[in-house]
């Protein structure tokens, strides 16, 4: 079999007895819209052709990454279509079980009744182990901490592991396994608050147990369940905060499928993001096709095969914006009838596109649905370009699964005909707008998607977006940081590009953003020092002060008390209490903004490093 190591292929005479192989899967959720007579069967037939692949390929072994479960407590009827399901595919015959377990099981399976492997429990005939950690959706939040996997592992029917009850200290040991000269460590963290998480990051608080001898001899898997999305500051993790120890990750919760792995550039593990199984949104991002895969493992090396699953039900999402429909046909605005009229009638026509997208996606599996998924997204910049959309989908009731919520109308933001600030004015009003699916609250969560989504030749090449976040931080705190910024950047950069040929300056401004996380520390130190030795002007005496000198990471809020004309909630560089000072101007608040975003600048990402023996994540560096 093909293999990839490091990134390259190689091919050679391998023996099947040395090879591992794992059907991967994620958030099956089962049970959702259960009482829906037209989706109800759509989460329990997709898990069905799962397990029925694993028969197929004849696997060691089923991985899943969380969500299960639509619910953590499912209905009776849900519950026993899963317990029939697994029975059926996963028990019974004569197929030997050809994995050995090697770590302690006490600590693997600590939560479970038997604490023990379910394929070496002499009181079952396993032929497919199942390996599952949780998800949001079937976390342990129920009366006793329990779950639907706290039945499934009692009953030995899936090996429920990656369940941590000190939220204080994570300390994750892996499941290690052997078959023949192959060895597996599995590293499974069931889901926790992303914040949390975040937190527990950041205070190094996270450990993962290595065996012996990882970097030559074991294959080191990490199954995790959580925001892999940036979804604002600390609402995701980012890939580089895992330890570069890593081998492969298996990522659950995100639901659009990127199933083929993808190297991460720093730490230079593979990501694999299997995405669900059924369709519990219509958001675009589930409209995708949906797979599982066939991960092989020899030694070091892996290939992976993804497989479509063809009992899905098609789904097409599709959108339209009525402000580039009248921009582009006159005849459109000022032709005869209504504008509501002309936006229905200019739905139908794209749905009718759609439905033939959707037989398309027809597999002529027995058990996939007749009535597909449509989703048509009409962003507006007039109420009166709306109608009612119920009433509209009734005539589509026995061609659309979901005819009443066919439609998404979503307001557009005008553009401005005239503005003195050269930045990408449609990525800023784009990171302003707030969708169901993706919400956006917070200063750093604007800065952020500007920076994903402008056009490369308005992103700024100097500033990152760590400082820029920072910049919007001071000025809407009131505080003058500005000019301190901006010195700071330019003197920083200055020291790469001094002297340079002209040709080699993009480069160097290159190696100048590859060292941004040390430089933005930088940045916070000397605000930090500048705070602690401004003079102070709160004539009520002192108050208490922060126990350690050190800049905390800027995305840190903090409580305080200050004294000046605007009362803010900004988050600031620092914890504890301190004095605040009064807001300046709008005018120099809309001239300090102008001149930030003049500014060339890129964004950056920020890497975190693992030691070796007992890894710790973190934002900063181990030691």
């Amino acid at each position: 079999m093909d293999e990839h190591e490091n990134g390259e292929s190689s091919a050679g005479s391998i023996n099947p007895d040395d090879v591992v192989n794992i059907l991967l899967a994620s958030d099956i959720h089962l049970g959702y819209k259960e009482d829906d007579k037209e989706r109800g069967q759509d989460s329990f037939n997709a898990f069905e052709e799962v397990l029925q692949i694993a028969v197929a390929k004849n696997v060691d072994f089923i991985l899943l990454g969380g969500d299960l479960f639509d619910k953590a407590n499912p209905s009776t009827y849900c519950l026993n279509r899963c317990l029939m399901l697994l029975r059926t595919y996963c028990m019974g015959g004569d197929k030997p079980i050809l994995i050995e377990f090697l770590s302690d099981q006490r600590v693997n399976f600590k939560e479970s009744l038997n604490q023990t492997v379910n394929y070496e429990d002499e009181n079952l005939n396993i032929s497919i182990p199942v390996f599952s950690i949780h998800g949001n959706h079937d976390d342990a939040s129920c009366s006793g901490n329990l779950s639907a996997l706290d039945i499934l592992s009692t009953s030995g029917l899936v090996n429920y592991f990656g369940k941590l009850t000190n939220l204080q200290n994570l300390e994750v040991n892996p499941i290690m396994l052997q078959k023949g000269q192959t060895k597996i460590a599995i590293y499974g963290l069931s889901y926790i608050q992303d914040n949390r998480l975040t937190r527990l990051f950041d205070d190094k608080k996270v450990k993962l147990a290595l065996p012996e001898n990882t970097d030559t001899d074991w294959f080191n898997i990490f199954v995790l369940h959580q925001n892999r999305a940036n979804r604002g500051m600390k609402n995701y993790l980012p890939e580089e905060s895992l330890p570069e120890f890593l081998d492969f990750v298996v990522w659950g919760h995100e639901h659009d499928c990127r199933i083929e792995p993808e190297q991460n550039s720093k730490k230079r593990f593979f990501v694999c993001q299997p995405g669900s199984t059924v369709a519990t949104s219509l958001a675009g991002g589930e409209a995708g096709v949906k797979k599982c895969a066939l991960l092989q493992i020899h030694q070091k090396n892996f290939k992976l095969e993804p497989i479509t699953l063809q009992s899905v039900r098609p789904f097409v999402f599709d959108t339209i914006s009525i402000g580039d429909v009248i921009a582009n046909n006159d005849s459109f605005q000022f032709g005869r009838g209504t504008m509501e009229e002309k936006v229905q009638n200019l739905a139908r026509e794209k749905i009718k596109e759609m439905l033939k997208k959707c037989e398309e996606l027809r597999t002529g599996h027995p058990k996939q649905p007749k009535l597909p998924l449509i989703r048509l997204r009409i962003e507006v910049t007039e109420t009166n370009q709306m109608f009612q959309i119920v009433r509209f989908g009734q005539a589509y009731g026995k061609i659309v699964a979901n005819s009443d919520d066919m439609i998404l109308f979503k307001r557009q933001i005008k553009r401005r005909t005239k503005d003195d600030v050269k930045v990408d004015k449609e990525a800023i009003e784009e990171a302003f707008l707030v969708e169901t699916e993706q919400k956006v609250n917070k200063v750093e969560d604007v800065v952020k998607r500007y920076f994903d989504d402008a056009d490369d030749d308005m992103k700024m090449k100097l500033l990152s977006m760590d400082a820029m976040a920072e910049l919007t931080r001071c000025i809407i705190a009131g505080t003058s940081k500005s000019d301190t910024i901006f010195d700071f950047y330019l003197k920083e950069g200055q020291k790469f590009v001094d002297g340079c040929a002209e040709e080699d300056f993009e480069q160097k401004l290159a190696d100048f953003r590859a060292q941004e996380e040390q430089v933005f520390k930088g940045l916070l130190h000397v605000l930090d020092t500048e705070r602690r030795e401004a003079p102070q002007d709160d004539p009520e005496g002192d108050e208490e002060e922060d126990e350690s000198p050190v800049a905390m990471p800027a995305t840190k809020a903090t409580r305080g008390r200050g004294r000046g004309t605007t009362t803010t909630k900004a988050a600031t560089t620092t914890r504890g209490r301190g004095r605040g000072r009064g807001a300046n101007s709008t005018t120099t608040k809309q001239n300090t903004t102008k001149k930030a975003l003049n500014v060339s600048v890129s964004n950056t990402s920020r890497a975190s490093k693992g030691g070796k023996g007992v890894v710790v994540l973190s934002s900063d560096e181990s030691d």
